[in-house]
């Protein structure tokens, strides 16, 4: 709890500049992870005050490690100070703050994407959606990532049948037709991450909303990156490593799913099944090399 104080300290301190700040900040999220349970009440709520004032500095690094201690620091807090947390994020001014805003957002649902969904899903999923269409490609790859971890995680315990899939999963298809590389990539990127919670097939009832989207993605797209993410996506909601039977079925079937299959030639799709295996897990970088790593 000492160390934590002291760290709190620098960053309340207008004297310090924003690259050491950057660097306190990511130590007070490293502290919050692992020994959270040890700081006392108090400094949580001095923790939160100063990352969320962050989020409006003219340094990106500073604006993405304060986003990091927040979400470490907001799980600590009680349910009162979280929603409060999460109301305050509703509302950001000017463009730094609005990509504050959306990073954090990001980076609480990340690491708290359970409890998030859990009390505070309505307000956060608002909040992200908003960030989505936003004019700033920070704010939508940021708001992509974050709506990836709470769509997955109601995914995993719902299947097909959650309620924010038909909300969500065509924000993140406009977001493939983005003009910006990294904002594709970030949603090619989220769309895997709820693939995968989801299970085996249990997003068939909503090809029609993204498979002509990602299809365009996986085969066309001019980033090598962007197109890697979106051949996975299709390699794993087809379960091409069985052959292409359920693709083919699907495909055929009619409807906007089969605007696809321009894209999908059997060719393409031979192609796809080629693919070596490789884990889902990549999908998306694990909240814990967020702690040590700067973007």
């Amino acid at each position: 709890d000492a160390l934590a104080s002291d760290l709190i300290s620098q960053c309340e301190s207008d004297d310090v500049e924003p690259g050491v700040r950057e660097s306190t900040f990511r130590a007070i999220a490293g502290v919050f992870a692992h020994g959270g349970a040890h700081i006392s009440a108090p400094n949580v709520t001095r923790a939160i005050d100063a990352t969320l004032r962050a989020l409006a500095s003219y340094s990106e690094g500073e604006r993405t490690s304060a986003s990091l201690a927040l979400s470490r620091a907001f799980a600590r807090a009680p349910a009162d100070e979280r929603a409060s947390v999460v109301d305050a994020l509703n509302a950001p001014s000017g463009c730094e703050h609005r990509q504050g805003t959306a990073e954090a957002l990001c980076q609480i649902s990340r690491a708290n994407a359970a409890l998030v969904m859990d009390e505070h899903a309505s307000a956060t999923l608002n909040a992200l959606v908003r960030a989505a269409a936003d004019d700033q490609s920070a704010s939508k790859c940021a708001a992509a990532r974050g709506l990836g971890a709470l769509a997955g995680v109601s995914a995993r315990e719902l299947g097909a049948s959650s309620p924010v899939l038909p909300k969500l999963l065509p924000v993140l298809t406009k977001l493939l037709r983005d003009a910006t590389i990294d904002v594709r990539f970030a949603a090619t990127r989220a769309i895997r991450v709820i693939i995968r919670s989801a299970g085996r097939s249990e997003l068939s009832p909503f090809y029609d909303v993204f498979m002509p989207v990602l299809a365009e993605c996986a085969v066309a797209d001019k980033s090598g990156d962007v197109r890697k993410q979106a051949e996975r996506a299709v390699y794993r909601v087809f379960n091409l490593q069985d052959g292409l039977e359920e693709a083919l079925e699907h495909l055929r079937s009619g409807g906007t799913a089969n605007a696809a299959r321009g894209r999908l030639t059997d060719i393409a799709l031979r192609q796809l099944a080629a693919l070596p295996t490789q884990s889902d897990d990549e999908a998306d970088t694990s909240v814990e090399a967020d702690l040590m790593v700067s973007k």
